[in-house]
Order: C-alpha cells, then structure tokens, then sequence
C-alpha cells in the first residue's frame, strides 16, 4: 500500500471494498487480503477519513513509511520481540509515557503485512495489549484491521517452525473475519490476471505456463526504455545501477537528502528504509522511477519510468521524460515516519532513483509497464508471484529464465484460502 493513494468516497468503492467497511462500522475485527492490485490501500486510506483513533502500523519498517505509520513493533513497544510479554507491558505500566497513553486511548489498530507477523508474535500483541490496556478482551478490546496477502511473502523462520499468525491462539479468540477481494484493478487484461492468480496459488495450467513460455526471452520492441530488472537482493539492484549509471557519457550530478530526525534511532530507520535514497545521482539519459504519485490523470505515478533529459541548475530538479508526452521538471519531496501519529524523522529528496533494477521487495505495491524477473534465482514461496505481479500487462513481462520450481506456495496459506476465499 501506498501513501498518497486517494481517499474515495463510499459510493466510489466497489460491492467488495464496501462490505469491508461495513464490517469494520459493526465494530467486527478483519482480515482484508487477496491478491495484489486488489484496492488494499484504497480501504485503509477510506477508513483512515472516518475512524477516531486509528493507529496505522505495518510490519516492515518500508511499508510503515508508505502508509504513513510506524512497524507494529515499535507501536506495542515488542522491540525484537524477545521479552516476555509480562516484562513489555510492565516497562509500559511503569513508564506511563505517551506511548503508554496512545496505547489506552487508540480505538481500532491497522496492521499492514500481516502476512510477515508470524503466529509467536501475535500473541506476543494480544498479550501486551491485553496486560497495558488492563482488559482480558482479545488485544485489549482493539479493535483489529488486517491488511495483507499470505500467499504473497511469508514471515521468516529462523530457528523455529514457520506459523502463520491465523494459525495463532490469539486468532482465534479475536474471532477475526476474512473479506477476501477478487477484483484485480492492477491488470486490464483478465487473461493476465488470471495467469497471476494461478501462479499466486501455484495451479498454472499447461496453456498458462504456454503463455509465460512465450515471454522468456521475448523481444522488446520498443528499446527506449528498458524493462526494471527485479532481483531478490538490494545488493544486486544497487550494483546493476551503479554500471549502468556508468555507462552514460555525460556529467553526473548528485542529490543529497535533507533528514531530519528525533533521535539516531530514528534516524537510522527512515535512512533503512525510505525508498528514496540519501543521495540520487543521475545523469542526462538515466533511466529512472519516479517514487511519488505527481499526477494520476497524466500518468505520473509510483513506479513510472523515463528518461533524464536535463540535470536543471543548482535550484531545480532534473526533467524527466515519461515517454508519454510529459516532460515533467522533479521537485522535492518529503517522506515521514510516523509513531503514534507524531512525527520522529523525516527525508525531503527528488523522488526519483536509478531505473535499471529494484529489488522484488522494494518493488511491493508498486506497478510497473516493463519488468525483467529471472525467477530461477526466487527463492521463498510466494516470491515469483510478487515479482511476476507488478507487470501492468503480458506485453510488459520478460522473463529471463525459470526453473521447474521457480514459482511456489505454502500449502497451509493456499488452505487457509479454500476456507476464505468466498466471502
């Protein structure tokens, strides 16, 4: 989900969007999921305009900065999540500091990446809400509204067995309901979509994979703009923009960020985990993303790509060609991180970075006309399908090798959908 996506009004929903709501304005605790491009955002962002007290948090500290919120660890105050929850909620009874008050007063709590919270640490949740907000109710009377997709990527199992959070105790006595959203509005072409559908639940058919065959390799007829290369590391994206940068004959010219922030701590997080670099250095005919919706009617959103066609002067952004008519000149931009709706660090930069290659999990949420994915090298269930997924059409899908096993999906998430998937 991402910052900046509009607020509708309720009549503009869709049937799917407003059953969501009207759960949520019965008081009930939800899950909303399904597959990517599904309108995610677009309900939170709706419930953010009518609810009091909505406290926004995610799991990762990159999906926290895109819906303008904080990690629901630094929200509870779980840290690494190591402590007993007898020992977090005493530290919060004790201090009664404002992270203390935001959590007594806060009415309905919004977890994005649900997905990545694994069955441990939501427990570990229920239980400190439970002890600070002094109530035996589930999550201490919070109410509960999920966001996610767990067919999408999993939570990490390090040293223990891989839970998902339904599968925690605490799940089941939040009695919490699934609305599960069917309509793709990410891909027009229903043929497409139901191709990603398949590979999200690992049941392509035979025409299917014929399909996906024809992409491997495909030829790109227009060469101008070069698909984003999806990798499964930051290091890999990093480097292949560095040479690719280096390429170029013309002069660099470098932007570096105005941070500001609370403390080194936060510093530290808005510096890890915001999507626009401390310094972008770019030069005429670099190929770049554009990181912040500019003008949705002219098709200037996250995630479009073009081409640097003047590096401006010391006071201006560069111009970038969008490649559909628009010359657009780049000014500043500023990204957040929220803790109980204060402000605690921030970072005003261009909202561009080097297009040549991203990582699959920076690209979470993001739709992109050209993507590259070498999905032999994917790695964890669900992660083909995330790549696969943020391709606007078939025609922008090439696809540089795939193995037998290259697309994955958990078995327990895929059943976890045979219960849920019919609202």
């Amino acid at each position: 989900m991402i910052l900046g996506a509009p607020v509708l009004a309720l009549e503009q929903l869709n049937d799917e969007q407003r059953l969501a709501v009207d759960m949520v304005k019965r008081g009930e605790n939800i899950m909303i999921t399904g597959p990517a491009g599904t309108g995610k955002s677009v309900i939170l962002r709706y419930l953010e305009s009518i609810l009091p007290e909505f406290h926004i948090t995610a799991f990762t500290g990159i999906a926290a900065l895109n819906v303008g919120g904080c990690t629901i660890h630094s929200w509870a105050g779980l840290g690494k999540g190591d402590d007993p929850a007898s020992v977090i909620a005493e530290r919060h009874l004790k201090n009664r500091n404002y992270k203390w008050y935001c959590i007594c007063r806060a009415k309905a709590l919004a977890i994005d990446e649900t997905s990545m919270l694994d069955a441990d640490g939501f427990d570990l949740l229920d239980q400190v809400l439970r002890m600070v907000r002094q109530t035996d109710r589930p999550f201490g009377g919070l109410q509960l509204i999920l966001f996610g997709d767990f067919l999408q990527l999993a939570p990490v199992a390090k040293d223990k067995p891989l839970r998902f959070a339904f599968e925690s105790r605490a799940w089941a006595e939040a009695k919490i309901k699934v609305v599960y959203l069917k309509r793709v509005m990410r891909q027009n072409n229903q043929e497409f979509a139901e191709i990603l559908n398949q590979a999200r639940t690992n049941s392509l058919t035979e025409a299917s994979k014929a399909v996906l065959r024809t992409r491997i390799n495909a030829v790109d007829p227009d060469p101008s703009i070069l698909p984003v290369r999806l990798v499964t590391h930051n290091a890999d994206a990093d480097l292949i923009n560095v040479q690719e940068m280096l390429k170029l004959p013309e002069p660099e010219r470098t932007w570096t960020a105005s941070d500001w922030a609370e403390n080194r701590f936060a510093e530290a997080a808005i510096d890890r985990d915001c999507i626009a670099p401390r310094q972008v250095s770019l030069r005429v005919g670099a190929q770049v993303m554009l990181l912040r919706n500019l003008s949705v009617d002219s098709g200037l959103v996250n995630g479009s790509i073009g081409v640097v066609t003047d590096l401006g002067s010391p006071e201006t952004g560069p111009v970038v060609d969008f490649g559909n008519g628009v010359a657009q000149e780049i000014e500043t931009a500023k990204w957040e991180t929220k803790r109980f709706g204060e402000v605690v660090a921030s970072r005003s930069q261009i909202p561009l970075r080097a297009a040549y290659a991203i990582s699959i999990h920076k690209s979470q949420g993001m739709t992109l006309d050209k993507i590259e994915v070498s999905l032999r090298r994917c790695f964890a269930d669900g992660q083909a399908y995330v790549a696969l997924s943020r391709a606007r059409t078939l025609e922008g899908l090439f696809i540089k090798d795939i193995s037998g096993r290259s697309i994955q999906a958990n078995p327990r998430a895929l059943e976890f959908y045979r219960k849920h998937a019919v609202n």
